[in-house]
């Protein structure tokens, strides 16, 4: 139940960016800017789940919410394509890097990540 309920905030949080674009009221630049953003979901054990997102390289980042990660869905964009995974808050021990997809992380205990 909790796989699928976690499943379906990522569905959600994908629709509402891509909802928000479509209503936005005729400026060129915003749905650009929409189009050229790289988003992440971050699901932990405990069911909760982050939303991402940037234009461009994020350089270190340790969320609000850290803990045992179970999965992950990222979608890059022409200047970050890539995303990694730490265990600790200063990005130096990486323990997973993927690009754009949904991915399976197994319970790791996650600090920090980076995309570019």
């Amino acid at each position: 139940m909790s796989r699928t309920l976690a499943h379906l905030r990522r569905l959600i949080a994908v629709l509402a960016i891509g909802v928000l674009g479509t209503l936005s009221t005729g400026a060129t630049a915003q749905a650009d800017t929409q189009q050229l953003r790289w988003q992440a979901i971050l699901s932990f054990q405990d069911g909760d789940a982050i939303n991402v997102y940037g234009t461009y390289n994020s350089g270190c980042v340790a969320p609000w919410k850290n803990g045992p990660m179970t999965s992950l869905f990222f979608v890059g964009n022409e200047y970050a394509d890539t995303i990694e995974l730490f265990d600790d808050r200063e990005c130096t021990s990486k323990i997973f890097q993927a690009g754009s997809g949904e991915w399976n992380v197994g319970n790791k205990l996650v600090m920090a990540y980076q995309v570019y």
